[in-house]
C-alpha cells in the first residue's frame, strides 16, 4: 500500500557509467545497486549539451532546460556590477574581443562567480515539496547554497569550502547561510572528513602504494584531472555526504523528500580510467597500470557500500530514484569523458509502487523532477519538460493515482541572496583545477 504522501529519495551519483555497472555488478561486486535494479526499474537517460554538472543537475531538479532556470556554466562573469553569462559572453569571444576580455579579468575588472541558488529561476525540487507543505532533506545538491528556511534541512553544496581550521570549532564559523536549521552546523563539523587527514589505510583501499607514494598524494597540489591530487578531496566529500546523511536521519527522521549528490564516481573516471587494463592509454607504464589500474573499480564498490548505508537507514517504504548524469567514453582526443561523445546515463528506480527488473531506455534526465512529483502525489507542472515515467509503476498504483497537473508552481519565493561568498574563490579554484573553467 502507497500512500498520497509516500517518501521519495533522489540519489545523484554524478558519472556513473551503466557499462561499468553491468561489468561490475555481473561479477558480484555493487550488490546495492544491482539489488535496486533487480527490484525495480532501471534504463538509460540520454544526456544533453553542455554537459557539465552545474547545468545538468540543476535540470534534474527543476525538470527544465538552462534555457529556463538560467545556469549555463559553472560560473557566470560581472563587470561594473553587471552580470553576463557564459554562453553570452562566448559570442563576443568569437568575435575578436578575447585579448580585451583577457586583459580585464587578468586586472580584475572582470569576476568568475560562481553560481547560486539565487540565480535559478525556477523553483527546486525541495522548494515545491516544501511550499506544499512536505518535510525536506538536502546535501551535498547544486546551488543549494544560501540554505533557506525549509521544513526539514539543507546541508548546502558549500560546506566543504568552509571547514574549520586548526584551533577553530565548527560553531565557530560565521552564519553564512552554509545550513539550515542554523544550529545544524555547530553538530557537523566532526562529520566533515578532512581531505589532509586521510590515513595510509584509506589509499591503499584504493591503490596498490607505498609510504612515499601516499605521502605525495597527500601533499599534491592542485592539477587538472590527476589522481595525485584529487583522489583526497574526491573521496573525503563522499564520505562527508554518508555521514551527514546518516546523522541527519537520525536527527530529523526521514522527510518526504530527500536529495543527495555523490560526486566522486566522475572525478575518479576522469583521472584514472586511463589505467584500466582492457582500455589503458599508451603513455601509462606498467607501473602505474599495477598502482591504479583497479581504482575505478574499487571505487564503484566503495560507492556500492555507501548507497547501502543510506538505503538502510531509510524507512523499507521508500521510493529511491538512484541517477546518474552521464558515462564516459574515450573522446576525440585521447581522454576519457563526456563532452563531445555524451554518453548516456542511468536511473534505477526502486520502491513499493514500481515493477521489478524491467529495464525502459527511452529515458531522459527531465523525467525525474516529474516522477518523484507524482510518486509523492503532488500535480505535475506544465512548465517542466519531461514526463512521469509511468512504464515503470505497477498497475494498480495507476489506476489509484491519476496524474494531476497545474500550469505552473510559480516563481521561486527566496529571501534576497549575496551574489558571492567568502569561498567564491576557492570554488573558482577547484573548478579550473577540473578543467571546468579557464
Amino acid at each position: 500500500m502507497v500512500s498520497d504522501t509516500a517518501k521519495v529519495v533522489l540519489i545523484a551519483c554524478d558519472g556513473l557509467s551503466f557499462p561499468l555497472l553491468e561489468r561490475w555488478g555481473a561479477a558480484g561486486d555493487l550488490p546495492a545497486m544491482r539489488r535496486l535494479m533487480e527490484q525495480g526499474c532501471y534504463g538509460l537517460c540520454r544526456s544533453f549539451t553542455p554537459s557539465n554538472s552545474a547545468v545538468i543537475w540543476t535540470s534534474v531538479m527543476t525538470g527544465m532546460s538552462p534555457k529556463r532556470h538560467g545556469i549555463d556554466s559553472f560560473i557566470y562573469y560581472t563587470f561594473r556590477k553587471r552580470r553576463f553569462r557564459k554562453t553570452a559572453v562566448k559570442k563576443l569571444l568569437t568575435c575578436g574581443f578575447r585579448p580585451l576580455f583577457r586583459w580585464l579579468r587578468k586586472r580584475g575588472y572582470v569576476r568568475d562567480i560562481p553560481f547560486s541558488l539565487g540565480l535559478v529561476r525556477a523553483q527546486m525540487l525541495w522548494e515545491i515539496f516544501a511550499r506544499e507543505k512536505r518535510s525536506v532533506g538536502v546535501i551535498n545538491w547544486w546551488h543549494s547554497w544560501p540554505a533557506g528556511a525549509v521544513p526539514g534541512f539543507i546541508i548546502s553544496d558549500r560546506i566543504h569550502y568552509r571547514r574549520p581550521r586548526e584551533g577553530t570549532r565548527p560553531d565557530d564559523l560565521p552564519d553564512t547561510k552554509l545550513v539550515y536549521p542554523r544550529d545544524l552546523q555547530g553538530k557537523i563539523g566532526d562529520r566533515l572528513v578532512n581531505p589532509f587527514s586521510l590515513s595510509a589505510e584509506v589509499y591503499r583501499r584504493f591503490m596498490d602504494l607505498d609510504e612515499s607514494a601516499i605521502l605525495a598524494l597527500k601533499n599534491a597540489h592542485y592539477e587538472r584531472h590527476q589522481l595525485m591530487s584529487e583522489f583526497k578531496y574526491l573521496y573525503s566529500l563522499d564520505e562527508s555526504v554518508k555521514r551527514l546523511t546518516r546523522f541527519c536521519l537520525e536527527e530529523f527522521s526521514q522527510p518526504d523528500f530527500l536529495a543527495l549528490y555523490f560526486r566522486g564516481i566522475d572525478i575518479i573516471s576522469h583521472c584514472a580510467l586511463k589505467y584500466t587494463p582492457w582500455n589503458r592509454d599508451h603513455s601509462v607504464t606498467d607501473e602505474e597500470v599495477k598502482q591504479f589500474g583497479d581504482t575505478v573499480h574499487r571505487y564503484y564498490c566503495y560507492t556500492d557500500t555507501l548507497l547501502q548505508e543510506v538505503i538502510n537507514a531509510l524507512s523499507p517504504d521508500s521510493t529511491v530514484m538512484l541517477l546518474s548524469d552521464h558515462g564516459f567514453e574515450r573522446e576525440p582526443d585521447g581522454r576519457f569523458g563526456h563532452r563531445h561523445t555524451r554518453p548516456p546515463g542511468l536511473f534505477i528506480l526502486s520502491g513499493p509502487a514500481i515493477k521489478e527488473g524491467v529495464r525502459i531506455d527511452n529515458a531522459s534526465l527531465y523525467d525525474s523532477a516529474p516522477t518523484l512529483l507524482y510518486l509523492a502525489g503532488l500535480p505535475l507542472s506544465g512548465e517542466m519538460e519531461g514526463r512521469v515515467l509511468t512504464e515503470c509503476m505497477e498497475e494498480k498504483f495507476l489506476r489509484s493515482h491519476p496524474l494531476r497537473s497545474i500550469p505552473s508552481y510559480g516563481s521561486p519565493l527566496r529571501e534576497r541572496e549575496p551574489d558571492s561568498s567568502e569561498s567564491d574563490e576557492e570554488i573558482n579554484e577547484r573548478l579550473r583545477a577540473l578543467g571546468y573553467i579557464d
